[in-house]
């Protein structure tokens, strides 16, 4: 069974990466950004919720759950935390669209047995 390499991703390493670089970008910048990211997303049927750009990272989309977000961002995908309310769990997920250099985030509701 061999691996295509080039579909291997490491978010960690990809974050790691964006940390130590010193970078600043136009808030024009960032809104063109998000507008590429956003209409790509409404091309693949998904909702954006909300966004939020600055000078000193990646913008950050915010999209509602679906099982096509799992399918964009297959095996490219990191949880980057969780809350738990009762029997319920959120889970946080964030993908990057490595085009437009957007965080697209969402929640997933996982229930819990307890």
């Amino acid at each position: 069974m061999s691996a295509n390499h080039a579909l291997v991703f490491d978010l960690n390493v990809e974050r790691d990466r964006r940390a130590t670089m010193p970078q600043r970008i136009s808030l024009a910048d960032a809104l063109r950004r998000i507008e590429r990211s956003s209409q790509w997303l409404a091309g693949a049927q998904l909702r954006v919720l909300a966004f939020s750009a600055n000078t000193l990272h990646d913008p950050v989309i915010i999209v509602a759950s679906h099982p096509r977000v799992w399918s964009l961002f297959s095996g490219r995908a990191e949880r980057t935390g969780y809350r738990q309310d009762g029997a319920l769990r959120y889970e946080v997920w964030e993908g990057i669209d490595h085009i437009n250099h957007v965080c697209i985030r969402w929640l997933e509701v996982m229930a819990c047995a307890a």
